[in-house]
């Protein structure tokens, strides 16, 4: 039930976005990539290798065996969120910070700006990810 929501939820905003004309520049795959694999490897290395298989566990609807689990895939999905928001915020200012080289041209510096802050967009959607992945856990432990 949980990817199906997921899956709602990624496909009316992909609606909206390609509504408003131009889907190109809501897309950076690059910082996608690097910001969703940063998390990931993040979350990996913080948490036990049996909460990561009970995390896709919980993802294919499947229900655990102990309370502490979901506590620990609980805590991964955390972890997720709050390592991908950091890097998100990161990422931008480092493109910040390599955009101040092109100043002198105004002309591209509004597609470079918007360009250099999905990151934080990016890793602000990962965060709302884990936390409604995380609560899901939480209320899986209490019922």
């Amino acid at each position: 039930m949980i990817i199906i929501i997921l899956v709602a939820a990624i496909a009316i905003v992909l609606y909206m976005m390609n509504l408003s004309g131009e889907l190109a520049i809501f897309w950076d795959p690059a910082s996608f990539t690097l910001l969703l694999l940063m998390a990931l490897l993040l979350a990996f290395g913080t948490t036990q290798k049996s909460s990561i298989k009970d995390a896709a566990f919980i993802l294919a609807g499947k229900k655990l065996a102990a309370i502490t689990r979901y506590e620990q895939v609980a805590l991964f999905w955390n972890n997720f969120g709050n390592f991908s928001l950091i890097g998100g915020i990161l990422l931008s200012i480092t493109s910040w910070i390599a955009l101040s080289a092109t100043i002198e041209n105004l002309a591209i510096f509004g597609d470079a700006f918007s360009l250099a802050s999905l990151p934080l967009c990016y890793g602000i959607g990962f965060r709302m990810i884990g936390l409604f992945l995380s609560s899901n856990a939480r209320n899986k432990m209490i019922s």
